[in-house]
């Protein structure tokens, strides 16, 4: 065997290998752990709890504290809907904002993506695609406006632990995770764009920003999302950090980028319109990136 059919056969073996672990397309599904209520009870004050906690969870513990309550919540009702989807979005938290460890970091995304598998389960639709067989990006097109904030998270989850939980070759592999998602991010710019502050526009930004140049991506096309988006939610901290963090840097703009991580730290946490403890992850970031601009450009 001459070297260069040595190497593709190297190449080929080496992919093959990553191909067959476990990705976030084929892994367990939150459809799939749902089993009888652990206890009876009355949620109401678990609710009352959860948004007392939420007005001031702004480190790790608090937040794993609120975290906990919604999730004795899914033990009195294991198909609670309302739970089910803000669980994924506080462990999407606990991944961006308070895990440093990797294996940490993945773990805390499934876990998000698993809560708001489940409760995308509990349209009648889509279960019923599911159950048929149907892969569950394709089974998303049953999925109606009622349903979006766990769209919303199930998406994002899903596409940070391929970016954050995957090395280049399994990134490749598993690159039909990422173009299955966006049949997640059509779905939802047709049933309600602005949600959240243009959360479904924001998907389709990140995704053009994010991208590696290889894969696709478009700084043209993120722009436009990113300004659709500030249209849709111009109080919610999110966009501008995001936008500094992915877009600016990835066009290569320093006085944008500290333009927008500024007007983040300006607002008042309680005040903007995206939850505080999310709020208080973006500001702390947003001043630990302008001291280190030149980490970033």
């Amino acid at each position: 065997m001459n070297s260069r059919n040595l190497v593709f056969v190297t190449i080929a073996a080496i992919v093959l290998g990553f191909s067959l672990l476990p990705s976030c397309s084929r892994g367990e599904h939150g459809w799939e752990k749902i089993g009888r209520p652990v206890q009876g009870g009355d949620i109401s004050p678990l609710f009352a709890a959860f948004h007392r906690q939420q007005a001031s969870a702004d480190e790790r513990g608090k937040v794993l504290e609120l975290i906990g309550t919604l999730e004795k919540i899914v033990e009195i009702e294991p198909m609670n809907y309302a739970a089910l989807w803000q669980i994924g979005r506080y462990y999407s938290l606990m991944a961006d904002a308070y895990s440093t460890d990797s294996s940490e970091k993945k773990e805390y995304y499934r876990k998000a993506r698993m809560a708001c598998e489940r409760a995308v389960y509990s349209n009648p639709g889509f279960k019923k695609l599911i159950d048929a067989g149907e892969t569950p990006f394709d089974a998303c097109c049953a999925l109606n406006a009622g349903q979006i904030e766990a769209m919303y998270y199930w998406y994002a989850a899903t596409v940070a632990d391929w970016k954050y939980g995957q090395n280049f070759l399994q990134k490749i592999v598993n690159f039909n995770t990422v173009k299955g998602c966006r049949k997640i991010m059509e779905r939802m710019v047709k049933l309600d764009p602005e949600w959240g502050g243009g959360h479904p526009y924001f998907a389709y930004a990140l995704y053009y920003a994010g991208l590696p140049k290889y894969l696709g991506r478009d700084l043209k096309k993120s722009d436009d999302y990113f300004n659709r988006a500030l249209k849709a939610g111009p109080n919610w901290l999110y966009i501008r950090y995001f936008r500094a963090r992915y877009f600016h840097t990835a066009n290569n703009d320093m006085e944008a980028f500290k333009k927008d991580l500024e007007w983040v730290i300006s607002r008042d946490p309680h005040k903007a319109d995206s939850p505080y403890p999310w709020n208080v992850h973006f500001q702390r970031s947003a001043r630990q990136m302008l001291a280190h601009t030149e980490d970033y450009f």
